[in-house]
């Protein structure tokens, strides 16, 4: 079954399929548009996944609609050529002329995949309706509909059918202390609670997709949800976490639980990394429909309020050295939403698709109360293929005067760093002073790759693994010694206690526990990335990953209270760091330890 959807198809149904969209008869009055995203993702499915040819005749059709603006393209970086129509703005074709779906199913039944079935009648058949709509293609409507979305950073919008707001309530959570606008201190949620809360709760489907999973009491959970309630539930989890050489134990015994109590389990093998943390439950039930949304993974480091502690039994004297990872886990309730994250996830647990098998994925936008909305997108190949460019960087551009945030587990993305450059090189022909505040994790902060170590103005010797001042770098031109100095002083590395510990167990054994800024955040302005398990980082776009962007004056607000949260505990900035090892590697080097040799 799976092999016929991703099967190969011929030029014929290019011709019908584009003389279906493009059928607009004067005679004929211009048609509503549906709002039945299901039967619109599973259609979108069928016509485009392996189906290169297919994209091809788009991409010739709309030749000067794929064409983006020189200047546009110039001023974001982006490429001045689309290289195939992406599937959100197939999926406004298919909303806009739902009266032609009879006809493009009949067609697609019609004309087998395999080449070898290509009969006389077959070809003949194809020949007909090429010449009944060759003289179609030259209908504008669907053009004009085509150009509204045309710019990269223009995302769908997925509308309701009343008007209503698509978005009907959010919440975040974090796991560790924030400040709140009003600035009383909130303390950590234990992020394995949200999911075991919606699991309980879920009457019909749920659909979860993680790296990683090795909490039994979220699996408890999922087990009572099928066996108990008669829930359809699929778990996806990255293989090289289940099995192989780079399996982990707790892992593997997760899933062995789930299988053996009915649940099923997928093991998504990624071309890089199965990354998301993303989950849909309750959306085959009318009008209901909610999304998880986190940077944590589900196991106890990540989501547990114990941290690596969870499920061990130890001294309470030592509770405080267990701490989970920085994270947080947004809950939104969202029928729309709800419909999107279960096509994407049928590509990745159900279809199997892999890399370069997902279509061309563009941006979705959800429109939430009050002028607020979300735009999202998934990886491999979302947006227009690099996240970081078609989206980040645009967010930040559209607000060059407000202060930056970022809480980034890994931050190494040439095209971000290039724009915060570009923004602070506006800054400061206009006299204005370029803000920027950081906190990264205290190992790949300073790691050679690092956007933040490049942005404190430093480089790394891959071989003697020292640092140094890299004054010929941009950031040091531009800045100068002053203004590269006030930079370093906002660009921190997790607080002293996100790092590893050995504990002592009852048992007299000892357990290492170890907790990281595991953040994924950009705030700017009213904009925030609450729920991304995009990493800022060069290869993200090559992992299953979801982003969000919110554009909501509330969840930035709360977001920055995150970022103050962490900040009152951070005392050291990448420079102090960089200064401490690159004395620890001259001082084992003088006592004949290695390191430094002068």
């Amino acid at each position: 079954m799976i092999n016929s959807i991703v099967g190969p198809i011929r030029v014929g149904i290019f011709v019908i399929l584009s003389a279906i969209l493009l059928n607009q008869s004067a005679a004929v009055a211009k048609p509503e548009a549906t709002y039945d995203y299901r039967q619109i993702f599973e259609l979108a499915r069928e016509t485009l996944i392996g189906r290169p040819t297919v994209k091809k005749f788009l991409k010739e059709m709309f030749a000067d609609e794929l064409t983006i603006d020189p200047e546009v393209a110039k001023k974001y970086g982006l490429p001045d050529q689309i290289k195939e129509m992406s599937e959100a703005q197939f999926v406004l074709l298919l909303q806009k002329f739902p009266q032609h779906w009879p006809l493009l199913k009949k067609y697609l039944e019609a004309i087998p995949e395999n080449p070898e079935e290509d009969t006389e009648k077959i070809k003949a058949l194809r020949k007909e309706f090429k010449e009944k709509f060759k003289d179609l293609f030259e209908a504008k409507d669907i053009v004009e509909i085509f150009s509204k979305i045309n710019d990269p950073t223009r995302p769908m919008i997925l509308k309701t059918a009343d008007g209503s707001p698509g978005i009907l309530g959010r919440q975040v959570y974090f796991s560790h202390l924030t400040v709140a606008p009003n600035g009383a201190l909130v303390p950590p949620v234990d992020l394995a609670s949200k999911w075991i809360e919606e699991l309980d709760k879920t009457k019909s489907d749920f659909m979860i997709n993680v790296f990683e999973f090795d909490l039994e009491r979220v699996a408890d959970a999922a087990i009572r949800a099928v066996k108990d309630r008669g829930v359809k539930g699929i778990i996806g989890i990255d293989k090289n976490m289940a099995e192989g050489e780079t399996a982990r134990e707790p892992v593997k015994r997760v899933v062995k639980k789930l299988k053996d109590n009915g649940v099923q389990v997928e093991l998504v093998d990624p071309v890089n990394l199965n990354h998301q943390k993303l989950g849909v439950f309750d959306r085959l039930i009318p009008g209901k429909g909610t999304v998880i949304a986190a940077s944590a993974n589900l196991t106890a480091s990540c989501s547990s309020c114990e941290g690596d502690l969870e499920g061990l039994k130890y001294d309470p004297k030592y509770r405080k050295l267990g701490k989970p990872n920085a994270n947080h886990l947004m809950v939104i309730q969202s029928p729309i939403f709800a419909e999107l994250v279960a096509h994407e996830l049928t590509k990745t647990l159900v279809l199997k698709l892999r890399g370069s098998d997902y279509p061309l994925g563009g941006a979705y936008r959800i429109e939430g109360p009050n002028g607020t909305n979300l735009t999202v997108a998934f990886t491999p190949r979302g947006g227009y293929g690099n996240i970081n460019r078609d989206m980040l960087s645009r967010v930040l551009y559209k607000y060059p005067d407000q202060p930056i945030y970022m809480m980034a587990f890994a931050n190494s993305s040439d095209d971000l760093e290039a724009t915060l450059l570009q923004i602070a090189e506006t800054r400061v022909r206009e006299g204005k002073e370029f803000e920027f505040h950081a906190i990264g994790d205290r190992v790949f902060a300073v790691a050679e790759w690092s956007g933040f170590l490049s942005m404190s103005g430093f480089e790394r010797d891959p071989e003697t693994k020292e640092y140094r001042e890299n004054k010929k770098s941009p950031w040091f031109k531009l800045l100068g010694e002053e203004g590269i100095k006030k930079l370093r002083s906002e660009i921190f590395v997790s607080p002293l206690n996100y790092r590893e510990f050995q504990v002592p167990l009852l048992d007299g054994t000892t357990v290492k526990v170890a907790a990281k800024v595991h953040h994924k955040l950009l705030i700017v302005g009213p904009v925030t990335t609450l729920g991304s398990s995009y990493n800022q980082s060069a290869n993200a776009d090559n992992n299953q990953e979801q982003i969000l962007i919110w554009l909501d004056p509330e969840l930035a607000d709360i977001s920055r209270g995150a970022y103050e949260g962490l900040r009152r505990q951070a005392r050291q900035t990448v420079a102090e760091v960089v200064q401490r090892k690159n004395d620890f590697l001259k001082c084992s080097g003088a006592n004949g330890l290695g390191g430094l040799s002068k």
